[in-house]
């Protein structure tokens, strides 16, 4: 899942605990992952000699100097705060270590990775992988929004890839800059009057990756539908959801279940959301 640099992205700034440990006295599977992603679930090289262990809350960043480890460490767990209150979810993601690993600088990670030159981070093996700089906050909310959706669902995940896609993008869209979000927010409106797609399509379409991903039509709908969907309750609401479908119960009933004033089906769900957006 990379990520293309046709937008740049402003940093945030956020206070979190953390300690240092050199990297090769961080214990064997003391950061556990969670369910596969890109790279086929095998993940990428890790760091050479001389890497520093900063352990936050969440986190585990691996780098190659300490000022790296701490930057990346605050912005992630920064993000991953903000996340789980968006979601509901601060209160059952449970005490998992994620683990991130920070390349020297570009040419190191896409050398390590094989990503496109454009890409600023990716996910494998509930491990985000990417280098430092001032413009991750943006990419970073998008990459741990899967992670956590990922984490948190389980096996389910898979089935839901428009519900994972849009919480993607409804993150990484708050952490763009201005002018960013606003040519984002334009080619969305040209898009959804031009090419809604019926949810009996948009649930089960799959694109091939993420590099087109601010100009495709799908996934300014799946942002759209799932910015909707949290605006029709509270993030308690948006919790139950997603603990249904972990629970393996359809989106039908889930949607009953947690909007029960609002919805009684998707297709409740899509006439309501239809009737906010440009035909």
């Amino acid at each position: 899942m990379n990520r293309p640099g046709v937008y740049f992205f402003l940093g945030c700034v956020s206070v979190c605990l953390m300690a240092c440990v050199p990297a090769d006295q961080l214990p064997a599977g003391s950061v556990p992952g969670g369910v596969p992603s890109a790279a086929g679930g095998k993940g990428y090289p890790d760091l050479g000699a001389g890497a520093t262990v900063v352990n936050g809350i969440h986190f585990s960043v691996k780098a190659y100097n300490d000022s790296d480890a701490r930057q990346v460490m605050t912005t992630a767990e920064n993000l991953y705060n903000k996340i789980l209150n968006d979601t509901g979810l601060y209160n059952v993601m449970g005490q998992t270590m994620f683990k991130i690993v920070v390349y020297r600088d570009h040419d190191d990670y896409t050398a390590q990775t094989h990503q496109m030159s454009s890409s600023r981070i990716v996910l494998s093996s509930s491990t985000l992988y990417t280098y430092p700089g001032a413009d991750l906050d943006a990419p970073m909310a998008h990459q741990m929004t899967h992670l956590i959706f990922e984490s948190y669902v389980g096996e389910k995940a898979s089935n839901f890839r428009w519900l994972d896609e849009g919480l993607a993008m409804f993150e990484e869209l708050s952490k763009m800059s201005d002018a960013d979000k606003a040519a984002f927010q334009s080619n969305q409106v040209n898009a959804l009057r031009t090419n809604k797609m019926p949810f009996s399509q948009m649930t089960f379409y799959v694109p091939n990756n993420e590099d087109q991903r601010f100009t495709d039509s799908w996934y300014a709908q799946v942002e759209s539908v799932v910015a909707f969907l949290i605006s029709q309750g509270t993030s308690q609401n948006f919790a139950g959801l997603l603990n249904d479908l972990k629970q393996n119960l359809d989106i039908d009933r889930a949607l009953a279940n947690n909007y029960p004033q609002k919805f009684r089906s998707m297709n409740d769900l899509e006439t309501a959301w239809k009737a906010t957006v440009p035909s």
